[in-house]
């Protein structure tokens, strides 16, 4: 009976309340119980009349009574309560399981009517905070905007994080004008709402009084009292703790003749991502990104969850779910980017909601409650803390961050981060190696630093006090206090009049109840109970009414005055304001800039020209050691207690007056909740924080990252099905992941480029086959870490098939996709290697050659082309057949063609030494000796010595050609055969000397002349024997000038047309007879020579272009030492030149 009294007053002072605008603030009756329903379909709790614990089942219309509730609740978890009930017989897995639910949690020993002057109170608290943060935001807009959450009440905040700072002070000039007017309104406004105050309080009374007269027809309306009361109210909570959630497990626990206790696991929705497991890859995302991309995978929408992140989130190159559920996926991103969640529940909606934050701003302003040991079984209904304990411990003093991008090799990546310098109970150092980070980043400040520029911002504040209208402000600023102040006194006291006046009247009905009996009808039937509690509901309506009434007045009045001294403050400080507002402009940047928010420049360059898209600082290393330092100064005090503060949750900041620990003076952080309650025992919470500092922000526990041991399967891929390797300016690929089953991504984007793993690799050497589109490969991940892949090797596939199998397991083979290969055979006695490409068939056989069918085709080794072929070696070529037995010796052994060399210059030297004495013309065999000795002897000079010990063959189809720009020498240790099919010619600028030193020398021709002549020389033929000339038909000596016939002194000699026959004895003419005629003479054919002169003309071309070169200057010099200087015509040829013999010539151009 008492909480349905209690619920009777709540809905009929909220009923007069929403006249006001201001209904709600009890439950609202059936109104909230709507608002409960909106997400969970009909899953509104179902009051049970007593019970202070509420459960609605989507779809399950039957009465619930819960037996017990037990909840669990922390920071960056989903909360799980497991509730136990009875209900009728018949609930099914499909009714429960799976199901939305709502859990309603109501206070407990709370009269209705103090709570309803507590509302009161706390209502007008409100607007006098709405004023007081209208007022704190003028304030920042004007000297830090636009600085979000700035407020008096947590100016400190502000000025230390900073994270909240969107703008800059050199904002403020182009906002002063309108702050003024600003200003103007808010003091309008606080006029208004003192005005709506008095009248609303006169209200009350009259609600109060409309309360008194309804709880007066309760003597005639007892009989109805559980339909009117309890079952209609169930859905005011007034301040319970509502819960939406899921049913994710259903137990039947025990049946009874008519009814079942059932247990249910209740949870967020988010809890229900733990059942997706799968692996995944991410791309080119924030975190942020990453985690709403899974939640609206799961068809969470903008109304289920909220990001309110202080920092801009750098984008991810790669990210991969591996081997783990959706849940635990979002969570270990969140964890290890320091982003924390709390869940919400959305009364208009009726639904949770996970919302997402990274500082202090985004904490909830929890409740108050003393620190008050409970006393026997009766709390007085009053909500309480107790059994506090604190736990400290000592922590690293500082957070070591090393790591390796090998887009920049030689960058510094070690970080050094300790964020409490100040804190002389840290000790330790906290390495952490392979954070994934790419840019080492700059040492933030540390919390004792912007301690330090908090000081210097507070000075800044101080020195407004110097602006006219400032230190109005700060004396209105107390006078509001003041009037607040005064305004709860006198509501507090007409709230201890209520009490006092409710208590004894609850005593009375309860003491009435229990003297006439236990059931509603006997309880209704007794007429003296009733009019005896109509009385006593009466005498609280008067009580009540006079108590608020009294006090209305004097509230209104204070609210009044304090409104009127504000308006005419705000306006002086207004115009003082926009007056000084540009002096302090520069000293306000200069600060933000110390704060890390002045412009900066952006992040540095990636790897490969790629401009970073990272905020500057955040995602880099010193970035990650502030995390990391900041989670382990989380675990650095540890504070835990007990309370009755059923709405207590994480996420919230509780405060706790008269706390004996030091550390919860400035409010706890609650992290953790545990939470039970059943029909024996009231609602107690444990709760587990960390003290409130601003520069100290909450971060959670990391996750365990997930760690692959070995390689994974992927396919190489290309955006066009590349023939060749798709491949970046540093050799990387992409790759298709064979655990991907995203089939959305664009072909050859599928993941991030890819480094390939070499056998060898350094700066301008190294070994890369490239991947082609479709190759299979095993991808590996530097320590283990799957953000971090790279291709370890390739694979052969069915599609892919091995080049080495059982059919040739004797060989080693490379080859690539065009068929160029080194293929290496070990089989015992056939060795052989080829090195072979498809252009041109070119091939170097060696060892045991074999054709396609691996049948011997020869032995040794083959060089061969379809094509072109070139041998060029700078230093000198060695061609030799001589043998070098198992390749022993060195590799320009020589000796036998040297001493083959050596026996032909010693030939020829003989033959030299006779000719010499025969007069003849001798060969050079200085030139041949200097050439063997110093330039053939181990290939001294760029000469090329081929040699074999029983014959070398030249032989051409066509034409065969030796040239020698100096000396060429042919020497046979037996005999030099030159032949020819038509002519043998020999030409030498000087002269042809034939020498034979034994077997003589015989010149013949067999169908044609033999024609010797000497142009301009003498022909000289002797003979130290007999010489013999002959013809067999006719023989004719002629000479121009004469012909002499000489012998043993005797001689004829014809000249001049006359014949002198002379000799020193007889003239002895053997004949038949002389006959003597006239003269008579015969002519005979002489032959005359053109004089051996040459000319040539030469044209100038550029080597490069093969273009002519006109007007060029130029010189030639020949070998006898003659200069000619000239210029080339138009048509680049030189002018005509005219040499007396053959010589060798050097141009020059000038």
């Amino acid at each position: 009976m008492k909480d349905q009294l209690i619920n009777k007053g709540k809905a009929l002072l909220d009923e007069q309340l929403s006249a006001y605008g201001l209904g709600g603030l009890f439950g609202g009756g059936e109104g909230n119980s709507g608002g409960a329903g909106s997400s969970a379909g009909s899953a509104t709790p179902a009051s049970d009349g007593m019970n202070r614990y509420q459960l609605g089942i989507d779809g399950v219309g039957a009465r619930l009574s819960i037996l017990r509730i037990e909840g669990h609740e922390q920071l960056s978890e989903p909360w799980r309560f497991v509730v136990q009930f009875t209900a009728p017989h018949g609930l099914s897995m499909s009714q429960v399981l799976s199901k939305n639910v709502a859990i309603a949690l109501a206070p407990g020993g709370v009269s209705d009517l103090m709570g309803a002057a507590s509302g009161l109170s706390s209502e007008l608290m409100s607007a006098f905070n709405a004023f007081g943060g209208m007022f704190g935001d003028k304030i920042g807009q004007a000297f830090n905007a636009p600085i979000g959450g700035f407020s008096i009440k947590r100016i400190t905040q502000m000025a230390s994080q900073g994270a909240s700072i969107a703008g800059r002070v050199s904002s403020v000039a182009g906002k002063m004008g309108g702050m003024a007017s600003g200003l103007g309104s808010a003091a309008g406004a606080v006029g208004g709402i003192a005005g709506k105050a008095s009248g609303l309080l006169g209200s009350v009374g009259g609600a109060l009084g409309k309360a008194g007269s309804g709880l007066s027809s309760l003597t005639s309306a007892v009989s109805g009292a559980a339909g009117a009361l309890g079952m209609n109210g169930g859905g005011a909570f007034g301040e319970t703790r509502a819960l939406y959630g899921i049913v994710t497990s259903f137990s039947q626990l025990s049946t009874s003749g008519d009814e079942a206790r059932y247990e249910v696991t209740v949870s967020p929705r988010l809890q229900l991502l733990d059942n997706t497991r799968g692996n995944a890859i991410y791309q080119n995302q924030t975190v942020p990104q990453v985690v709403e991309e899974v939640l609206r995978k799961h068809e969470l929408t903008g109304v289920d969850f909220r990001f309110e992140l202080a920092e801009t989130y750098p984008v991810k190159e790669y990210l991969t779910q591996w081997e783990e559920s959706d849940l635990t996926f979002i969570r270990r991103l969140l964890a290890d980017s320091g982003i924390w969640f709390r869940f919400e529940s959305h009364a208009e909606h009726g639904c949770d909601v996970v919302v997402f934050g990274d500082s202090v701003q985004q904490y909830q302003d929890g409740p108050q409650a003393s620190y008050r040991q409970p006393t026997g079984n009766n709390d007085g209904g009053l909500e309480a803390v107790w059994d506090m304990s604190v736990a400290r411990k000592t922590v690293p003093q500082n957070v070591i961050t090393q790591d390796y991008n090998y887009r920049a090799a030689q960058s510094g990546m070690k970080s050094d981060v300790n964020e409490q310098k100040k804190d002389a109970t840290t000790r330790g150092q906290y390495y952490l190696y392979a954070e994934h980070y790419r840019d080492r980043g700059e040492v933030v400040q540390s919390g004792n630093e912007q301690d330090d520029l908090l000081g210097q911002f507070g000075n800044l504040l101080d020195g407004l006090g110097d602006i006219p209208g400032i230190s109005q402000l700060s004396g209105v600023a107390n006078s509001v206090s003041g009037a607040i102040g005064n305004v709860k006194g006198a509501i507090d006291g007409a709230a201890g009049s209520v009490t006092s006046a409710v208590g004894s009247t609850i005593g009375g009905i309860t003491g009435g109840a229990s003297g006439v009996g236990s059931s509603p009808v006997d309880f209704a039937g007794g007429g003296g109970s009733g009019a005896s509690i109509g009385d006593m509901a009466g005498s609280v309506a008067n009580s009540v009414g006079s108590a608020v009434s009294s006090t209305a007045s004097s509230i209104g009045s204070a609210v009044s005055g304090a409104a009127s001294s504000i308006g005419g403050a705000v306006s002086g400080a207004a115009q003082g304001i926009a007056g000084q507002a540009q002096d302090l402009m520069g000293q306000g940047t200069d600060l933000l800039n110390k704060f890390g928010f002045g412009d900066g420049e952006g992040g540095e360059n990636g790897e490969g020209g790629e401009e970073s898209q990272e905020p500057e600082g955040v995602g880099q290393g010193a970035w990650y050691g502030k995390l990391r330092h900041q989670r382990l100064m989380t675990e650095q005090i540890t504070i835990s207690g007990k309370t009755t503060l059923a709405h207590l949750a994480p996420g919230q900041i509780l405060t706790v007056n008269g706390s004996p620990i030091a550390e919860a003076g400035g409010g706890i952080l609650i992290v953790s909740v545990e939470s039970i309650g059943d029909r024996s025992q009231a609602y107690q919470l444990t709760f587990t924080g960390i003290p409130y500092d601003a520069l100290r922000p909450y971060r959670p526990a990391l996750l365990a990252w997930p760690s692959i041991g070995g390689t994974l399967p992927a396919r190489v891929t290309s955006p066009d099905n590349d023939q060749y390797g798709y491949m970046d300016s540093h050799g990387r690929y992409r790759v298709k992941m064979d655990f991907d089953l995203n089939d959305s991504w664009r072909k050859g984007e599928e993941s991030l480029w890819m480094r390939r793993a070499s056998v060898y690799a350094g700066e301008t050497y190294g070994l890369h086959f490239p991947l082609i589109d479709g190759t299979e490969v095993a991808i590996a991940f530097t320590g283990g870490n799957p953000d971090r892949p790279y291709i370890s090797h390739a694979m052969h596939d069915s599609r892919h098939p091995e080049l080495v199998t059982a059919a040739n397991h004797k060989r080693n083979v490379i080859r690539t996709p065009a068929n160029n290969k080194l293929r290496m055979d070990d089989e015992r006695g056939k060795e052989h290697i080829k090195v072979a490409t498809e252009y041109g068939k070119t091939q170097l056989n060696m060892g045991h050659l074999v054709d396609a069918e691996r049948k011997q085709r020869g032995e040794g080794f083959e060089l061969r082309t379809d094509e072109w072929g070139a041998i060029r070696a700078g230093k000198g070529i060695f061609i030799s057949a001589d043998g070098q037995e198992k390749a022993s010796g060195l590799s320009l052994e020589m000796s036998a063609a040297l001493n083959q060399l050596t026996q032909a210059k010693m030939d020829m030297l003989s033959l030299t030494d006779a000719a010499n004495k025969a007069k003849a013309l001798v060969a050079d065999i200085e030139s041949q000796q200097s050439l063997l000795e110093q330039r053939l002897n181990d290939l001294s000079a760029k000469v090329i010595l081929a040699s074999a010990p029983q014959g070398i063959g030249l032989t051409s189809g066509e034409h065969t050609q030796i040239a020698s720009a100096q000396n060429m020498t042919l020497t046979a240790g037996n005999q030099v055969d030159i032949g020819a099919i038509k002519n043998v010619t020999i030409s030498a600028g000087g002269g042809v000397g034939l020498y034979a030193l034994d077997a003589g020398m015989k010149l013949y021709a067999s169908n044609s002349d033999i024609d010797i002549q000497a142009h301009q020389g003498q022909v000289s033929s002797w003979s130290t024997k007999d010489t013999f000339i002959g013809s067999g038909k006719r023989m004719v000596l002629s000479a121009q000038d004469e012909l002499i016939l000489v012998c043993g002194g005797g001689y004829i000699k014809i000249a001049g047309g006359k014949v002198e026959i002379g000799a020193p004895g007889e003239l002895l003419i053997k004949t038949a007879g002389v006959t003597k005629q006239g003269p008579s003479s015969q002519e005979a054919a002489m032959k005359s020579f053109e004089p051996n002169t040459f000319k040539e003309r030469f044209v100038i071309t550029n080597q490069s272009t093969g273009e002519t070169l006109p007007n060029q200057k130029y010189r030639v010099t020949t070998s006898s030492g003659n200069v000619i200087e000239g210029v080339t015509g138009e048509d680049g040829l030189t002018e005509l030149m005219e040499f007396s013999s053959i010589e060798r010539i050097k141009i020059e151009l000038l």
